[in-house]
């Protein structure tokens, strides 16, 4: 099994079954992503190269159905659009209850009807009421099972079929593992499981005992952390409040201290400085204005106490200046240290504000970002698989990056195969009088029975090919004549022509001829570059300034050769190892002249002088052997090596 074929997605209401199955799944070596809905949808994640999808029932579908039948619509469309090959629909009945199982079968129709539309395989798997308990909570339990046990009330008897949730996910992977198609049952009589085909592993009976003991300790736990989180919010917020006040006290009753050790008066003899303006300065700094004003009348009341205590009258105060004037700069200190103190605490609270605004902006432009990530990294991935994308045609073409003419030729058909999704393929080289084309290659039976050469002039549909350098469609479909024929133009000139054999009938469009134009530019460029570099390389390539090969020329040209009758099928070779006796190289070339086509090729190999003869069969061999007996050449045919 290849890595897409181990790579799944589970859909739909995963709560219940999704945990076990992601465990299942994991354990046996495969891929496990989640897909939830319309979101992952448009950002197309988790799905390209992904060869399943499970789905299982929401059972939102048991009332109305159009959220759960949404979410279903919604994950087929996906799995169609990003070329998943297999879909389970897993469903569990929830007891007998009527609406939900008319519910039940129109999911299942809905699926039924898809398949056969899409093209992909599916499954519908019918699954009875689960049941499961995991250690960290409830892994799945049925709707009419946790009605029972919140009442907690034991039924005298279970369902018929209850599955355990481990029991059932194995059950999902051994249905996906297999590729099971169509409509499957799960059902457990006694310790044997019915179409599955596997012992029931798990006690039901136990784990519902299980579950409602657990179901019992949960809620009390959750409704003890529920009086414990209230108590700590109070305990909190009483100790936000009244933390200023007490310590505003604790520093009243330290002036008093102070005062006291001073004779009495807050006022420093030695220093002449009041103390307590520094309790009111640190209860400002501290915590502004209002605890600098309770600070100030604190103060106030110290002031008095000690001025009394000292003999003053209180009404006799009230015409002191300097003693009124005392008591003002405590109300002046209080609300000029509060002013500014608070005035720091607005800006720390407005820097803390712009900060968590900036970090939540950066938090969205990042979660942006791995959106757009997601995204790209899926429509890459579409564009390079779509068979019309620019991506799949790149992929294609880089086939033709090559600086040998005979690949090249090789190759377009090969590309032109690819990208017009078609079977059959010539390419026709056009001799140099411009007056006929030699079938260079062909693939596909219907190709394979083409001429070998054609006459411009003798053949209708090839003068707007040739002379108008436009396509040719044969819309009268004319038998023995190509659907297709496209020209390959380099430098003004057709160099070369393409044609298209056997096309499908859904294959004749606007965009298919757009495809092979592309192609045909494409090849031309292709082989463009490798006649500039033969041209250029001839040097190098052949010994002397004869036509006969270096040895790595020819051995390359034959495996290129070779490489085509693979693709071809029909396509014949035919080789002849000349006798050299009482000549040497430049003298055969010259005996040899014009009696060797100019498609053929002459070569040094392992010391023996060859002439290698594509789509020559045995007729055509033995002409050729005669023409060369009368100049006074003799060869023997030999095997072609692979």
């Amino acid at each position: 099994m290849s890595e897409i074929d181990r790579k799944i997605v589970l859909a739909g209401k995963l709560e219940t079954i999704g945990n076990p199955l992601r465990k299942v799944f994991t354990k046996e070596g495969w891929k496990v992503f989640e897909f939830h809905g319309a979101e992952d949808a448009e950002r197309e994640i988790h799905l390209y190269n992904v060869a399943h999808m499970v789905f299982v029932m929401d059972e939102s579908m048991a009332g109305d159905g159009s959220l759960g039948f949404e979410k279903l619509i919604t994950a087929m469309d996906a799995a169609e659009v990003n070329g998943i090959r297999y879909f389970c629909f897993v469903a569990e009945e929830y007891g007998t209850d009527k609406r939900h199982m008319e519910r039940l079968q129109m999911a299942e129709r809905l699926v039924g009807i898809w398949a056969s539309r899409s093209g992909i395989a599916a499954s519908v798997l019918h699954m009875p009421e689960i049941l499961g308990v995991e250690a960290d909570g409830p892994a799945a339990v049925s709707i009419y099972t946790a009605a029972d046990i919140r009442k907690d009330v034991l039924p005298d008897g279970l369902p018929t079929d209850v599955l355990h949730v481990d029991d059932a996910a194995y059950g999902v992977y051994r249905v996906v593992s297999r590729s099971y198609v169509g409509d499957l049952s799960f059902r457990i009589q006694g310790n044997t499981s019915g179409e599955i085909g596997f012992s029931r592993k798990y006690d039901v009976r136990r784990t519902y005992e299980l579950f409602a003991r657990y179901s019992a300790e949960r809620a009390e736990q959750r409704l003890n952390e529920k009086r414990g989180v209230k108590r700590r919010k109070i305990s909190d917020a009483l100790k936000k409040e009244l933390v200023p006040y007490i310590e505003n006290a604790a520093g009243a009753i330290l002036m008093v201290g102070v005062a006291y050790l001073q004779g009495g008066n807050p006022v420093n003899h030695a220093t002449a400085f009041d103390m307590n303006y520094l309790y009111i300065a640190t209860m400002g700094l501290l915590y502004g204005k209002r605890q600098a004003l309770i600070a100030m009348v604190f103060s106030t009341i110290i002031l008095l106490w000690s001025l009394i205590a000292s003999g003053s009258n209180l009404i006799a105060l009230l015409y002191m200046p300097s003693e009124l004037l005392h008591i003002t700069s405590y109300l002046f200190a209080a609300v000029l240290i509060g002013f500014f103190a608070d005035g720091r605490s607005y800006e720390r609270e407005s820097a803390l504000w712009r900060h968590n605004e900036d970090r939540a902006r950066i938090e969205d432009m990042r979660h942006l970002y791995d959106q757009n990530a997601e995204i790209k990294d899926g429509l890459y991935h579409r564009i390079v698989n779509s068979n019309d994308s620019i991506g799949r045609i790149y992929s294609i073409v880089k086939k033709l990056d090559s600086v040998s003419v005979e690949n090249v030729f090789t190759q377009a058909a090969v590309v032109a195969s690819l990208i017009l999704d078609v079977r059959n393929i010539a390419v026709y080289v056009m001799g140099s009088e411009q007056h006929y084309l030699r079938q260079k290659v062909h693939m596909g039976e219907i190709a394979e029975k083409a001429p070998r050469s054609l006459s411009v002039k003798g053949t209708s549909y090839l003068a707007d090919v040739v002379q108008k350098k436009e396509i040719y469609v044969n819309r009268e479909l004319v038998k023995d004549v190509p659907d297709l024929a496209a020209p390959v133009v380099w430098n003004g000139d057709v160099i070369a022509v393409v044609e298209v054999f056997g096309m499908d009938f859904s294959q004749w469009s606007i965009d298919q001829m757009n495809l092979l134009s592309i192609t045909t530019r494409l090849i031309a460029a292709s082989m463009g570059r490798a006649y500039q570099y033969e041209a250029e390389a001839a040097g190098r390539r052949y010994i002397g300034g004869t036509r006969v090969m270096r040895e790595d020329e020819f051995r390359r040209i034959l495996s290129e050769l070779s490489e085509r009758r693979r693709l071809a099928g029909g396509f014949n070779m035919s080789m002849l190892r000349v006798d050299m006796d009482g000549m040497n190289v430049d003298s055969f070339d010259e005996r040899c002249g014009t009696l060797v086509r100019s498609e053929d090729f002459i070569g040094e190999m392992s010391g023996d002088i060859y002439i290698l003869l594509p789509d020559a069969d045995d007729e055509i061999t033995r002409m050729v052997q005669q023409r060369l007996s009368y100049a006074g050449i003799k060869t023997e045919a030999v095997e072609v090596a692979a």
